[in-house]
């Protein structure tokens, strides 16, 4: 049985309309990402504040969100940087 709710429709809707759900840009059909997290804790670790993008989520409460790809490939390197930086 496939998932049902609101959080479903809403990334049905987002990549449907080719939407990114943080900045609300529309993108050519086939370029957005959905971005999963593993836990909405894990967006402001050691009590650092949250980036741009991990507002959008923790104000959803959803642990996905979708992004165009290049904002996509952004969001990694941050969090990757992040992952390094003591």
């Amino acid at each position: 049985m496939l998932p049902r709710g609101p959080a479903v429709r809403q990334h049905q809707e987002g990549l449907r309309a080719d939407t990114c759900e943080i900045c609300g840009m529309s993108v050519s059909t086939g370029d957005v990402t959905v971005h999963h997290i593993r836990t909405l804790a894990a967006l402001a670790p050691d009590g650092r504040p949250p980036s741009g993008w991990a507002h959008v989520v923790l104000d959803r409460r959803r642990e996905t969100v979708v992004a165009y790809d290049a904002r996509h490939d952004r969001i990694l390197e941050a969090q990757a940087a992040r992952s390094i930086t003591p």
